[in-house]
């Protein structure tokens, strides 16, 4: 049996499985619990297909290693 093993899959489980657990902390202490993390991984997805962004286009990223470099991560990776 083949398995897509996507990190929008990991996302999506850990959600499923771990909904109101920190799963994430900013630089400045901030807490985000996966489903809020989704929520924000959505939210930066969507402004990229706003912006034009397609499945199959490149998205470069340039971050330093923080929360948004996350949210942007998966928001490009779950347009595809």
């Amino acid at each position: 049996m083949k398995v897509e093993m996507l990190t929008t899959y990991f996302l999506d489980r850990a959600v499923d499985c771990y909904d109101d657990t920190v799963g994430v902390i900013a630089h400045d202490g901030t807490e985000y619990t996966y489903a809020e993390f989704k929520e924000r991984v959505n939210r930066v997805s969507n402004a990229l297909l706003e912006m034009g962004v397609e499945q199959g286009d490149r998205v470069a990223l340039l971050s330093p290693n923080t929360h948004y470099f996350l949210e942007t991560l998966y928001g490009a990776n779950r347009i595809g």
